[in-house]
């Protein structure tokens, strides 16, 4: 792959939105060059990410599953074969790309599936263009971020990172919900101190009352015999 074919590839793969995009990845799945993708194709091609989802341990979606999700979505004249046309629509070619991700790109794919649609609706809300404009500006702060600490940051080590940091906020949340049970049975301690204390010291009074009864009973015995 010569220079100008690996940046049009990364162009390609960054911003499925555009026109030149979709061309490049519609003629890539369309194996016989009749200008249609249709089941077969598409099948041959999300085979390779079933074997990748199983060797990463993660559970399979059987393809009719996804073929039916992705004809939802671009909504072709007919279901049995997609055309480029049907996905240049203007209300469709914004989600077109979502095709490609599922049959080429296994991490845009899971992230896909697992999409939050609220942090999907900051995304289209944002000041960026295309996602080229907003891949350009995330790898920029990253090449910038891995100057200023002299490290390298790749996509999996930047999951990592963020896992580890999630954890030791786990930790940390663990660790101050342990002083506040700590400082809980202080307080029950201190408390029950207390009341003992006040128990006590009723008990000894009632006992020094009764010793004094006692006495002054006594007392009274001894005058009458006297």
């Amino acid at each position: 792959m010569s220079y100008p074919d690996f940046i049009f590839f990364m162009l390609s793969e960054e911003d499925k939105s555009s026109e030149g995009a979709l061309k490049y990845w519609f003629n890539c799945c369309d194996l016989d060059g009749d200008q249609v993708l249709n089941p077969e194709e598409m099948k041959h091609f999300y085979r390779h990410q079933i074997h990748r989802v199983t060797s990463l341990g993660q559970e399979s979606i059987n393809f009719q599953d996804v073929l039916c999700q992705m004809v939802d979505m671009i909504s072709p004249k007919d279901a049995n074969s997609i055309n480029l046309a049907d996905m240049l629509k203007p209300e469709k070619r914004l989600i077109s790309g979502v095709l490609f991700d599922i049959l080429f790109n296994l991490h845009k794919f899971m992230r896909f599936e697992t999409r939050d649609p609220f942090q999907e609706k900051i995304r289209r809300e944002d000041s960026f263009q295309s996602d080229w404009d907003r891949y350009a500006h995330i790898e920029y702060n990253r090449l910038a971020q891995e100057e200023e600490d002299g490290c390298v940051y790749t996509e999996s080590t930047m999951d990592v990172v963020e896992t580890m940091q999630t954890q030791q906020q786990q930790q940390q949340q663990l660790k101050d919900a342990e002083i506040q049970y700590q400082q809980t049975l202080n307080g029950f301690e201190q408390l029950s101190n207390w009341t003992l204390s006040d128990d006590d010291d009723e008990d000894h009074h009632h006992r020094n009352n009764n010793t004094n009864t006692t006495n002054t009973s006594k007392n009274n015995k001894h005058s009458n015999k006297a």
